[in-house]
């Protein structure tokens, strides 16, 4: 009776690990290093008719590519100097600079439910694996509306080190990602703090000061899509930014010190 009281305790966590108890707080994904980590097929794992076979050390810059899913659960990508570039951009196929919204200036967040099997990233230009897919089809121009949620069907690996994603985006129609944990990453989790900065005059018209009484390390302005309007890392206690070519509306100003963060509302008139 014990012994078969302890087998099915054994089953019952590797099957807990198999369907997706993965803690993905602070972790950072890269694809794997296989010609079948990246193809696309007629069914599920299928990647006969597009994969990364014989393509690798071409496709370099696209596979130290960084999927961030932070512990304050925010998300990032982090693209690095250059990644891969299709036609659909606007440009040559082949590694250049990330084009925006899908450079990594996204503000997004991220969510994953065990149960549905599923990781939905929240973010203009935030995604896993290709910036063109998403949930109904595929980005064919940089004038197509890109989608504000994106949801991706997963599956972890027993040692919860490897992530599986197939998705059937069209009908007949099925991306085949595989991506790896790279490592682990808490530093991003930052304490918020209400009373971190100041920001005037609010409303403004031509410049505002950002100023604070501690030693701030980034200043960003994004507007209400989540677009990087300004960022800089060269600020000190009072920085001012001229926002006269801004177009006139509501804008979110972030400040970030090595362990603390704050926002505000900012409003141009």
């Amino acid at each position: 009776m014990k012994k078969n009281y302890l087998l099915l305790l054994l089953m019952t966590a590797v099957v807990s690990t198999a369907i997706g108890q993965v803690d993905l707080k602070g972790s950072v994904w890269k694809f794997a290093n296989d010609g079948g980590a990246l193809g696309i097929g007629p069914n599920k794992g299928d990647v006969s008719w597009f994969n990364l076979g014989g393509k690798l050390e071409e496709r370099a810059c696209q596979l130290d590519d960084e999927f961030k899913f932070n512990a304050d659960g925010s998300y990032e990508n982090d693209l690095g100097d250059a990644t891969w570039l299709e036609p659909w951009q606007d440009v040559e196929e082949g590694c250049g600079p990330a084009i925006a919204p899908w450079d990594g200036s996204a503000i997004a967040d991220w969510a994953y439910d065990a149960d549905k099997g599923e990781i939905t990233i929240n973010g203009k230009g935030a995604f896993i694996g290709l910036n063109k897919v998403f949930n109904g089809g595929e980005l064919k121009a940089l004038t197509d509306e890109v989608p504000a949620t994106i949801t991706y069907p997963v599956e972890f690996s027993t040692s919860g080190k490897k992530m599986t994603i197939d998705w059937e985006f069209e009908a007949g129609k099925w991306w085949h990602f595989e991506l790896v944990l790279d490592r682990k990453d808490n530093s991003s989790v930052k304490t918020f703090d209400k009373n971190l900065f100041k920001v005037y005059p609010n409303p403004a018209n031509n410049e505002v000061t950002v100023s604070s009484t501690e030693k701030l390390s980034k200043v960003t302005i994004y507007d209400v899509t989540g677009k990087v309007m300004f960022t800089s890392s060269d600020v000190n206690l009072n920085s001012t930014v001229n926002v006269s070519a801004f177009s006139r509306g509501i804008y979110v100003v972030e400040v970030l010190t090595d362990n603390k963060t704050s926002v505000k509302r900012l409003i141009l008139e």
